[in-house]
């Protein structure tokens, strides 16, 4: 958007930013048509809270219309914030390891999804397969797998010490990588089961931060403690390679992840600096590999304090499954149109998947300040309020990264909702015997491959389709061949045609009998 004043005037220091957006999900709370918020650093707006009518959730007073959930969480100090496939966030409290799921979609928690295992709470993220994994609190890491319709919530299983600290994924191998706070220990985990295959050095005896990088490589912050200045780097078979210096400016590692690039991020908590390290540089240490070597340093400013101990650049949300989204916006040409059904045409490998939200607006630049509606293939969600000219589709794509494979969308269809029947039928006669009569229809709207014929009473409708717009469907049928209905031995014989999801449709007979045109079904 453009930053402007409150009369939406542009101003590269005004509280305001005005559409159009690429993209936003922030809520236009006072319907003024802008979006209020913060301009960065020091520059906070009041949330006054009157009556305290936002203290046990909600944003109602807040300033700042970029904030846009306010959720009270069942867990005591809450610190594990896990992602999984559906965009449902998993919430864990350090204090007292209690859990729950809350709504992508709302931000709500979800009734049924609260569960204590006595661990857990610290850190966490979803793997590949949908298990939660929790670290520090209580008497070891949980492995939670959730139930599809809870409750109960799920089941779990406490694995490793409880002095466990980092979490990381491994997308090549699978596998579930965590730090002992103390004791120069790094546990290789099997998350089918939960068991720890091996124990590992990784060159310091404290250690916070894991990430495992997609060639092969793990990275250990040496911890604030003791104000350590180096990271380890181990091989996925368990080599050391050595231990990264990151210089006097370098102190008290805690967070550690990959970039994009491939490259590593290093937080450093006394020096208040940010380092990038190189994994193709440096010396040549065990396994005749390169050590790794600082190639940046980022200032952060004094008091920074960088702790960033988990997934600070989502290595971890996207190693362990690889997401994506396709919105698109289409025009009814109707204000108050309302949105019925959407199709895919679809493909889901194992472990893929795909699902729908949609929304609706009569203005394109209001669609921002609408909730999405979860909306699933094929099936109608008249009734849901999805309600505007124009309607935003998003489609959400999670892969599978151990196997590279991904959910593939090729085609996307959306209707409208109708009160009217989908049915249009037209009587023809027979001609001579054993000529071909004909029943006809048109389709003035789309390729849908929806035109169902119907031959006899009783008969089971076949699939005709697809066909383009314009284009139009002849059906040959013998009348001296059963079984056809007749009414009457000497009456007219009855074709019918089911016809769904295509405006604009009606049949026509031999005779040139037209039946009424059909509207647009979901």
């Amino acid at each position: 958007g453009t930053r402007s004043n409150a009369d939406g005037t542009p101003n590269p220091v005004g509280d305001y930013l005005k559409p159009p957006f690429q993209y936003s999900t922030a809520v236009d709370r006072n319907g003024d048509g802008l979006i209020r918020t913060s301009r960065g650093l020091t520059n906070i707006l009041s949330w006054l809270n009157g009556g305290g009518v936002d203290s046990n959730g909600g944003v109602s007073t807040a300033e700042d219309e970029c904030i846009i959930n306010y959720t009270r969480v069942t867990g005591s100090g809450a610190r594990t914030v896990a992602v999984d496939a559906n965009n449902d966030v998993w919430v864990g409290g350090l204090n007292d390891q209690d859990h729950e799921k809350l709504s992508g979609v709302s931000g709500n928690p979800i009734a049924g999804t609260q569960f204590n295992s006595g661990a857990g709470g610290y850190g966490g993220f979803m793997d590949a397969s949908g298990i939660l994994w929790s670290a520090r609190g209580g008497s070891g890491l949980m492995r939670f797998v959730p139930n599809a319709v809870p409750p109960p919530a799920g089941t779990w299983t406490i694995t490793a010490p409880s002095d466990g600290y980092g979490l990381g994924f491994d997308s090549v191998g699978g596998f579930v990588w965590h730090s002992a706070l103390s004791g120069n220990a790094l546990y290789k985990i099997n998350p089918a089961t939960g068991a720890v295959m091996a124990t590992y050095s990784h060159g310091n005896y404290y250690a916070q931060g894991v990430t495992v990088d997609k060639i092969g490589n793990i990275w250990v912050a040496h911890s604030l403690i003791g104000g350590y200045t180096t990271v380890g780097h181990v091989r996925t078979d368990g080599t050391l390679v050595g231990n990264v210096s990151l210089g006097a400016d370098g102190s008290g590692p805690t967070g550690v992840a990959v970039d994009a690039n491939g490259k590593i991020w290093v937080a450093c908590y006394y020096s208040n600096t940010a380092k990038r390290i190189d994994p193709a540089a440096g010396l040549i240490g065990g396994g005749g590999f390169p050590i790794g070597a600082v190639d940046m340093t980022v200032s952060l400013g004094g008091g920074a304090s960088p702790y960033n101990y988990s997934d600070m650049t989502g290595s971890v949300l996207f190693g362990a499954l690889f997401q994506g989204s396709w919105t698109v916006v289409r025009d009814s040409g109707v204000a108050a149109t309302e949105w019925g059904k959407v199709w895919m045409t679809k493909s889901t490998p194992a472990n893929t998947s795909l699902s729908l939200q949609v929304r609706a607006a009569d203005n394109q630049a209001a669609l921002t300040s609408q909730l999405f509606v979860p909306a699933t293939d094929g099936v109608s969600f008249c009734g849901a309020g999805v309600v505007g000219r124009y309607i935003e589709i998003r489609v959400n794509l999670s892969g599978h990264a151990p196997t590279q494979t991904s959910p593939i969308l090729y085609d996307l269809t959306v209707a409208q909702c109708d009160s009217v029947a989908p049915t249009a039928s037209a009587t023809y006669t027979p001609l001579a015997s054993g000529y071909v009569a004909t029943l006809g229809a048109t389709d003035n709207c789309d390729s849908s491959p929806d035109i169902f014929v119907k031959e006899s009473a009783g008969a089971t409708p076949f699939q005709a389709g697809p066909f383009n717009p314009g284009a139009k469907l002849v059906v040959r049928v013998n009348p001296n061949q059963a079984p056809f209905f007749r009414p009457a031995a000497s009456g007219p014989y009855i074709g019918t045609l089911q016809v769904r999801n295509l405006p604009n449709m009606y049949a026509t007979d031999t005779a040139g009998n037209t039946s009424p045109t059909v509207p647009c079904h979901p």
